[in-house]
Formats: C-alpha cells, structure tokens, sequence
C-alpha cells in the first residue's frame, strides 16, 4: 500500500519480498559514494555483513524501511530500535539506521520525501528522541540532517572490515 504519492514516485512499507532488491540497491549506494576508502576485501566483508539478501530479511522483523520507487527503487530509510554505542539512551529512543537514495536521484527531494514519511510514521513519531551516524567526511549528509533538527552529540569507531572510520553521532528531539 502507498504510504505516499508525488509525481511518479511512491514510499511505500518494505516487506520481505522486497529484501534481494534492497540487497542489490544497497550494494550500489554504498559502493558509489564509499568503495574508494577501502581496500576490496574489507569493502566485500562489509557488503556481506550489511547488505546481504539475509540482513534485509532479519531487519523487516523488527526495524521499519520505508521504500521510495519510481518504476524501480530510487531509495529508503529503515530506522528503529537503538543500536549505537550511547551511554544514557532516554526511554522510547529510536534511531534511524540508514537514509540511502540511488544516485541518479540525488539532490531531487527523495531524502528529504523519506525523511519527512519516516517522521510522521507512528514508530518515530512516537519516539521523543531519535538518533543517527554519519560517516566523518560525509559533510553533504551531515549538512541534510543538520538541516532536519540534528545535531552532532558524539562518535565512535565504525568498523567496514578491519577498516576503523570515525562516525558522528547525531540526535533530534522532537517536539512534544
């Protein structure tokens, strides 16, 4: 069922029919904007861990993703329980986990379209504090969610193989 309509683009719930697209689709997102900081078997480590058919499958059972498709997957958010390294997490926190949008379809409002359906979803929606990481250098994105309420609160090691690369922390609260 279409949670929402501009154009010809939809965003829609993910289910697990659609966990090999979602495999193939962020395979592509991550290798164009991060495959060059790596070497290849840490990139590959990382690609099975993180974007496999099987992770897909296990996050629709417990975290929400939200599609965008124009005639084919153009992008997603998934967000749900807290899974960053925080000390105090203040009871109902959740996080989103990933806001990936296809390439060709940068720059065109879909992160901004999903970020705005995943806000209004009850799961967030109901959160007063929702969290995310960003990569250190990815100021493009950092400037995004800046622009959405968020704020630098932290980092920590994030591992891509035996890669360490330092994420942001980043934190909204929403208004009551």
């Amino acid at each position: 069922m279409a949670i929402y309509t501009l154009d010809m683009t939809v965003i829609r719930d993910a289910n697990k029919s659609d966990a090999n697209a979602l495999s193939e689709f962020a395979k592509l997102c991550f290798i164009d904007t991060f495959a060059h900081l790596y070497s290849k078997e840490n990139l590959l480590k990382h690609l099975q861990k993180t974007c496999s058919p099987a992770y897909f499958s296990e996050a629709l059972l417990h975290d929400k993703i939200l599609l965008a498709e124009d005639n084919a997957l153009i992008g997603y958010i998934k967000f749900g329980e807290i899974s960053l390294p925080i000390d105090s997490i203040p009871c109902g926190s959740k996080e989103i986990h990933r806001l990936y949008v296809h390439p060709e379809f940068k720059g065109q409002g879909i992160g901004r379209d999903l970020m705005r359906q995943a806000f209004d979803h009850s799961v967030l929606k109901a959160s007063k504090h929702v969290y995310l990481s960003v990569y250190e250098d990815n100021t493009h994105a950092q400037k995004f969610y800046q622009n959405h309420g968020f704020s630098i609160i932290g980092e920590y090691d994030y591992y891509v193989g035996s890669h360490i690369d330092r994420e942001f922390i980043m934190h909204k609260k929403n208004p009551d």
